[in-house]
């Protein structure tokens, strides 16, 4: 899924071989241009994406997801938004 893409966009991987999710194995963003591809980019398996992987793997934090992702959605269902006003 898209959070764990995360790791290998970070390593200027934008395609992978999928193992599960939705994404097809592939960032969401366009073909980076030349300017973004000089910008650097963490290698892959060196500290820092070690301690960046170790975080985003963190059973007890994808395990909340759930909670954050159903909040958001069932707060908005109870807005009504055609009580605001908005002058454009």
């Amino acid at each position: 899924d898209k959070w764990i893409g995360l790791l290998h966009h970070i390593v200027d991987e934008h395609e992978w071989v999928i193992t599960e999710g939705d994404n097809n194995g592939k960032c969401d963003h366009e073909p980076l241009d030349g300017v973004e591809r000089e910008k650097p980019w963490l290698q892959k398996d060196d500290s820092a994406h070690k301690a960046l992987r170790k975080i985003v793997l963190d059973k007890r934090l994808m395990n909340t997801f759930k909670y954050y992702t159903n909040f958001r959605y069932d707060t908005l269902t109870f807005i009504d938004f055609t009580t605001y006003q908005f002058d454009c």
